[in-house]
């Protein structure tokens, strides 16, 4: 199986403005592997081109989500006779990667980035039940637990390029699915909803809402009580501390204590 692997390491920031509101933005986070977005379904990739290599993503670089959708989707049907959602999904995931470091190495701009942003959560709204309302689940839908990190990737993402009531929109939703997530979460799906859940507070606390991000500091911190410790928890308190700190002692909550 191939690892989508969408670690932005910190030293990424390295030239964003208001570095005090974004220095987590681009904390590590990991993707599920490709077959998971679409179980017991098997991709071949033993044929034709190679799309889930790196050179073949890399390739794709430039053209807007559309035009690498039906690149994509044409070498899947080359390579494994049917081109799925889910494994379009997935390859556009790669392609994003590459056009989202691009842009927070400064060698782009944001545009593109955002545009796949859009391209993959429509993908999610096309293949989640809880999108459509309907209460018939379809065998192959997405996982909620993939919808929700790929809300929660984009929420950043556009938060990074200061479109942030367009971020809450998608970080808000990214929560609400983190939510309906059945079965008990592990730690790493647990630390994926703290991450998405700091990322609200940061926007919140940039478009002023001081109440609001509070609180999804808050529930940062209690997700953080019951999972093993992450390298990011330090980091993460001395940002709530910060955060304290500006809104004054009358914002601290009972529940705290």
């Amino acid at each position: 199986m191939t690892q989508i692997d969408m670690d932005v390491q910190a030293s990424d920031e390295d030239g964003q403005s208001d570095a005090s509101t974004e220095d987590s933005e681009c904390a590590p986070i990991t993707l599920p592997e490709v077959d998971d977005f679409a179980p017991g379904v098997q991709s071949a990739w033993g044929t034709g081109v190679d799309v889930d290599s790196d050179e073949f993503c890399q390739a794709l670089q430039g053209l807007s989500p559309v035009e690498a959708e039906k690149k994509i989707r044409s070498a899947l049907q080359d390579s494994a006779g049917e081109a799925t959602d889910a494994d379009t999904l997935g390859i556009l995931l790669k392609v994003f990667r590459l056009a989202r470091e691009s842009a927070l190495q400064g060698y782009n701009s944001w545009d593109p980035s955002l545009a796949y942003c859009n391209r993959l959560t429509g993908l999610c709204d096309k293949n989640f039940v809880g999108s459509s309302g309907s209460e018939t689940v379809r065998e192959d839908d997405f996982p909620a637990s993939i919808v929700a990190i790929v809300y929660a990737e984009c929420g950043r993402t556009f938060a990074l390029a200061d479109q942030l009531h367009v971020a809450r929109d998608r970080l808000q939703k990214a929560m609400s699915v983190f939510g309906i997530v059945p079965g008990v979460p592990n730690d790493s799906m647990i630390h994926q909803r703290i991450i998405a859940s700091a990322s609200l507070g940061r926007v919140h606390r940039r478009l002023g809402a001081d109440e609001a991000a509070q609180a999804q500091y808050l529930k940062a911190l209690q997700l953080y009580a019951d999972i093993e410790l992450f390298d990011d928890l330090a980091e993460f308190l001395s940002e709530y501390v910060e955060v304290l700190g500006s809104t004054g002692g009358d914002s601290l909550s009972p529940s705290m204590f």
